[in-house]
């Protein structure tokens, strides 16, 4: 056995062995091979200390797989054990990073907790930005023993992209409830608070040189059988094929693009559309490259020239633009990295058949410093939108400053978009310093997704406190300055505000926020002033291993864009998660949106008078785990609407998800939803549909 081999230098030699072992958690005698690392050192509560349990990680190679074990010693009394789905693993939970081209800029991650759910994700931009939709091809298990839990896992070469030689490699581990009863992450590679997870500090895995025979082809055939008052059968394939190490290529012929999970409710009361979270495998796939590694927290948000909820999207909620053929190229070398996606949409009601285009191509000029150029573009029939971007982005140290500038075309209709960001963050010390300027006549919507038009600016400034005592671990004071006008505004808006943020070591955090705002907006041809308060309560608190708890309030003075006028509006959330047993999850996730008469008082606020509507929205989902593979879950929506005194909406979606075997999935939806009709007096169905899916992977 080969123990900690030049540790000092923090490079391994994997252990070599000709026949991997069984993946089913037990360690065999084979293991006495590989290469052993231990000594993990906390990054939280207690940063640069030991960590309060051991863990020996054990790691070795074929020719086709890189093996790596889990040797966790803990507490089982403290144990979280609990069996979730894929790429939602909860508890006790070990992680390891392969960065496998070795240029600190991306990297693979791989979890497994203590039940054996797996999960995984690929981290780009230096450690900034995380893609969870990444599904990869590995194999895991996990058991219990007599010292804690073992985890096993296998990563067979050809299901990543690599080059051979030296990688990066680092291991972390999660412990829920240490000695202290307090939230423990841990580290081998020891990692600072601030500025974080880096992957330029990872340590060197050397002398991968595997013999990968095979195709690297996959071909993912997905059929479905729907009924909605008659059945329907339909079919698509995709296919993904990597002829070498820095070329993957992406086909999606007729492709179903039905989501499992619906978007939730929600009443905009803003000027501006809602931003949709992106769902579907073909276009989570990959976006992490036109991600900006922005800190939204010390940033209004950067330009987004790429949306592609805006592809195959739903017109006045009943006409579907169907998504005829997609493609994708994407390729990384030394250096540098690229992505080409080509989709093409039918004719749907008034909307014409389009043709869209989106790619990047991002090159590493000097440790750090990344320079991007985009084209983001829609084509159709007498109309077309097209997006040329620069993009720079600088990480080192404590600073993180990003560059964008941008040229529009929009049927003649162009404009510039330009948007600049700098953060320091150390443990004294957070700056941050953005700017922002949008054209009038920038227009993107069509394939991007843009709100204000106009300049903004934004100063903050801040302090973060790790007190040495046993109950608090973080305190943070923010204070902020903005200064901004949309073009039509004429005049700038003004807010200063200051936040608070307290972790405690029992998985408690409080966040407090309070802004002043002196606002001028444009409303049809008028200009409206007015002067207001907002204010934001969020506690997180983790009440035991079967309980947490979740709840938001924020209560502002503003410009309610639903009902026309000027006044206080809230929005109110409360998230109850109860666990009683390992494989079973209860999940209460409560949303209040109560908006009150222009003539309203905080008096009438505080007392619950003078409300002009108020919407309660409610999500119950049951959760049952046969397996980490092999679940069923009830979801459900009820949407209250306080003048009509009722239940207006609701909806039931059953749901049955079998993981056959790596991106192969078996699934059976039910979905049922009503509204009230109210000059009839009765709930009328608007969806009432069954669905059977599969998708089974053919790897070659």
């Amino acid at each position: 056995m080969i123990i900690n081999l030049l540790i000092s230098l923090f490079v391994i030699v994997p252990g070599f062995v000709n026949q991997g072992p069984k993946i089913d958690g037990k360690m065999e005698n084979i293991w006495n091979r590989a290469t052993v690392v231990s000594h993990f050192t906390q990054m939280i509560p207690d940063e640069g200390k030991p960590a309060s349990e051991s863990t020996n990680v054990y790691i070795m190679t074929d020719n086709k797989n890189l093996y790596v074990f889990f040797k966790c010693y803990a507490d089982k009394t403290k144990l979280v054990n609990e069996i979730r789905k894929w790429d939602n693993p909860f508890g006790d939970a070990v992680k390891l990073y392969l960065d496998t081209f070795g240029d600190k800029r991306t990297c693979y991650d791989f979890i497994v907790s203590s039940a054996g759910t797996q999960g995984d994700a690929i981290i780009t931009k230096g450690g900034e930005v995380a893609n969870g939709s990444w599904n990869g091809i590995w194999f895991a298990s996990s058991r219990i023993t007599n010292y804690g839990y073992s985890v096993e896992m296998k990563i067979p070469f050809k299901s990543i992209k690599y080059r051979r030689g030296k990688w990066g490699i680092q291991f972390a581990r999660y412990i829920p409830h240490n000695e202290n009863n307090a939230e423990e992450l841990c580290y081998w590679i020891p990692v600072k608070r601030y500025p974080g997870f880096r992957i330029s500090k990872f340590a060197v895995l050397d002398s991968i040189n595997p013999e990968v025979k095979g195709l690297n082809l996959e071909v993912n055939p997905v059929g479905t059988v729907k009924y909605n008052n008659n059945i329907k059968f339909n079919g698509g394939l995709d296919i993904s094929y990597k002829p070498n190490d820095m070329l993957n290529f992406d086909v999606t012929v007729n492709p179903d693009y039905a989501q499992i999970e619906a978007d939730p409710f929600n009443i905009n009361l803003t000027r501006y559309a809602l931003y949709l979270e992106e769902k579907r495998p073909f276009f989570v796939n990959g976006q992490e490259l036109f991600t900006l590694n922005d800190n939204s927290s010390m940033g209004l948000g950067g330009i987004k020239v790429l949306y592609t909820r805006n592809i195959g999207k739903v017109i006045n909620d009943t006409t579907i633009v169907t998504i005829q053929l997609g493609s994708k190229i994407m390729a990384k070398g030394n250096g540098f990295e690229g992505d080409i996606m080509y989709v093409k949409t039918g004719k749907a009601g008034l909307e014409p058949s389009a043709h869209y285009i989106a790619s990047k191509w991002e090159k590493l000029i000097v440790p750090g410093l990344t320079t991007g150029l985009i084209y983001t573009g829609k084509e159709s029939e007498n109309a077309y939108t097209r997006i040329l971007t620069l993009e720079n982005s600088f990480i080192k140290g404590y600073n993180n400053l990003i560059f964008q500038g941008s040229y529009a075309d929009s049927v003649g209709s162009k404009g510039k978009g330009c948007y600049f960001n700098w953060s320091y963050m150390n443990p004294l010390l957070i700056l941050g310093i953005t700017a922002k300027y949008i054209d009038s006549t920038y227009n993107i919507n069509e394939i991007g997704y843009n709100t204000s038009k106009g300049k903004d600016f934004l100063f903050s400034a801040g302090h973060i406190f790790l007190p040495e005592n046993r109950s608090i671990t973080k305190l943070g004071l923010i204070g902020s300055y903005y200064r901004g006008k949309e073009w039509s505004d004429k005049n700038f808006s003004q807010s200063g505000n200051l936040s608070m943020s307290l972790n405690t070591r029992n998985n408690n955090n409080f966040n407090i926020f309070f802004a002043y705002n002196d606002v001028f907006i444009a409303v049809d041809t008028a200009i409206i002033h007015y002067k207001g308060t907002e204010e934001k309560l969020e506690i997180n608190s983790y009440i035991s291993k079967y309980l947490s708890l979740y709840y938001g309030m924020n209560i502002s003075y503003n410009y309610n864009y639903y009902a026309n006028h000027i006044g206080y509006i809230a929005r109110l959330v409360t998230n109850i998660s109860y666990k009683p047993y390992p494989n079973l999850s209860i999940n209460l996730l409560l949303n209040g949106i109560p908006y009150w008469l222009e003539n309203a008082s905080l008096k009438d606020v505080i007392r619950i008078k003078s409300i002009e509507n108020m919407y309660l929205i409610a999500n119950p989902t049951v959760s049952y785990y046969i397996s980490p593979k092999l679940m069923f879950e009830l979801r459900g929506e009820m949407i209250w609407n306080e003048n009509i005194k009722r239940i207006y909406k609701y909806r039931v979606n059953p749901l049955f998800a079998y993981n056959l075997s790596p991106k192969s999935w078996l699934y059976f939806v039910y979905a049922l939803s009503k509204s009230y009709n109210s000059i009839n007096n009765v709930y009328e169905t608007t969806t009432n549909v069954g669905e059977i899916k599969l998708r089974y992977l053919l790897y070659f």
